[in-house]
């Protein structure tokens, strides 16, 4: 097994004691949030988990007294002949942390290890003859399909596509359209609520043209058309015409849709670009006698989980810089060992949490760089510095 390169380090299981000697080694183990990987005498691996104290897990893994309450869990005890050990120090490094190692050792089962959410998409192939929009798990963002998300549930990703329909107009039954008379039975034909290119009621280029504005509106550009569909249902109820007014208007409510709290996050993934602060270590600072606090950065895109150097409080200038330049392109991607979908399914693990963790802010180009004085004040506040 070649884990040793995954882990900082490891301690060896006396072999010989069945108490709470056996545990005798665990006190090199640190008391951090981590991830710990148990093995037997050939160094196979016997179970990976993740750990709030890796110290403390350890021991309760490995050994516990005769009288205390018998766990469901296997007894590992009297196999388990070494603990490796990563120190993560907060939650999304320790899943990551996870995953990746979990993908390493047990390629085959990892997923029964470190449950993802089942991510979402929606998606669009603007290649197509007559495209739609479609909600599905398969993410490839590097693929010529256009791809929105992420969704904290597939339910969201369903509103989100039936906002689009419905704000501009879109077929709603696009598996009809090309059949011979099937399109005939379309219910939103027959009510008028569809503009009808399966009836050829409008040309491929119009539609086409009704599906570039919805692809704008899903990229974060609703309000411009919250505006200037206004401006056509004032045109249309001064002209008396109330019935096509009222169409418009229902048109303008299903876009002012899309700035629910739900998509706060949700755009083009391609574009996907979310900056993540928390706790790391405590180091010793210039005052030998004082340690200081030091944070883990990540940046999350569609393509890529990129960790910065650990800084602390005064270093975020310096940070700061850094991820200006990774969000300028400059450096090569890093392979992170995740697919599109299980790294979307990571950050949405995290995004959607009622109590979230750490520091969350969207730095693709419809968000704001803030200035350093922000984050690190920021900062302070989230984590009471």
């Amino acid at each position: 097994m070649g884990s040793e390169k995954l882990f900082d380090g490891c301690v060896v299981v006396d072999a010989t004691c069945q108490g709470p000697e056996v545990l005798s080694g665990s006190e090199g183990l640190p008391t951090s949030k981590g991830i710990l990987l148990f093995s037997d005498e050939n160094r196979t691996p016997v179970q990976l988990l993740i750990a709030a104290n890796m110290r403390r897990s350890a021991k309760t893994r490995l050994w516990h007294e005769k009288n205390e309450t018998p766990s469901k869990r296997a007894d590992i005890g009297r196999i388990v002949r070494k603990v490796y050990y990563r120190s993560c120090y907060n939650d999304f490094n320790t899943t990551l942390t996870c995953v990746r190692t979990a993908k390493s050792l047990f390629s085959d089962s990892w997923g029964e290890i470190v449950k993802l959410p089942r991510a979402v998409c929606v998606s669009i192939d603007l290649c197509a003859k007559w495209p739609f929009f479609c909600v599905t798990e398969k993410i490839d963002i590097n693929g010529s399909v256009k791809s929105f998300g992420p969704f904290p549930s597939r339910k969201a990703a369903i509103e989100f596509a039936g906002v689009l329909e419905r704000g501009f107009g879109l077929c709603q039954r696009p598996d009809l359209i090309g059949t011979d008379d099937k399109y005939k039975t379309c219910p939103y034909l027959q009510m008028g609520s569809c503009p009808g290119p399966c009836a050829g009621k409008i040309s491929r280029e119009g539609y086409l043209g009704q599906i570039k504005n919805a692809v704008d509106a899903a990229t974060g550009n609703g309000q411009r058309y919250v505006e200037e569909f206004g401006r056509e249902m004032e045109r249309l109820g001064g002209e008396m015409l109330f019935e096509e007014a009222e169409v418009v208007k229902g048109r303008i409510e299903a876009i002012e849709r899309l700035q629910k709290k739900t998509f706060s996050w949700t755009g083009d993934l391609e574009e996907l670009a979310v900056l993540h602060i928390d706790r790391s270590a405590k180091v010793r600072g210039k005052d030998k006698r004082k340690r200081v606090q030091t944070f883990a950065g990540f940046l999350i895109t569609g393509r890529s989980v990129y960790r910065f150097k650990d800084f602390d409080i005064d270093g975020i200038e310096k940070f700061r810089s850094g991820l200006l330049e990774r969000l300028g392109g400059t450096g090569d991607i890093d392979d992170d060992g995740l697919s599109d979908k299980e790294r979307i399914g990571l950050l949405c693990s995290y995004l959607y949490r009622n109590s979230r963790q750490g520091f969350w802010l969207d730095v693709s180009e419809r968000g704001k760089m803030p200035e350093a004085e922000w984050i690190a004040a920021s900062l302070k506040k989230v984590f009471e510095l």
